[in-house]
């Protein structure tokens, strides 16, 4: 990891997200040890809005996961267009 300092006139653009989505995971077999020999997963997804800020989607995913883990992403709708913004866990039907 690398951390430094930055100009604050660096980003062209700031937006408040439209919502968070959650997406849950349960292998539905065993997970290989070489994550490039691929297993199935049963992705169970949820849209959240009107939450106070990142923080409350967070709690709330810790409480509904029952064991399973999660990916997090921020929602963002511009342009007539929707798309997720990876903001914490591994997805993990995606290689490495």
């Amino acid at each position: 990891m690398d951390a430094r300092s930055v100009d604050p006139r660096d980003s062209l653009w700031t937006a408040e997200p439209s919502g968070y989505r959650v997406d849950f995971w349960r292998p539905l077999g065993p997970i290989p040890d070489d994550r490039g020999l691929g297993a199935l997963y049963e992705a169970d997804e949820w849209l959240i809005t009107g939450a106070g800020d990142v923080t409350e989607v967070i709690d709330w995913a810790n409480a509904k996961a029952g064991g399973r883990t999660y990916t997090l992403y921020a929602v963002h709708d511009g342009g007539g267009e929707r798309g997720l913004i990876h903001l914490f866990g591994v997805d993990p039907t995606v290689g490495p």
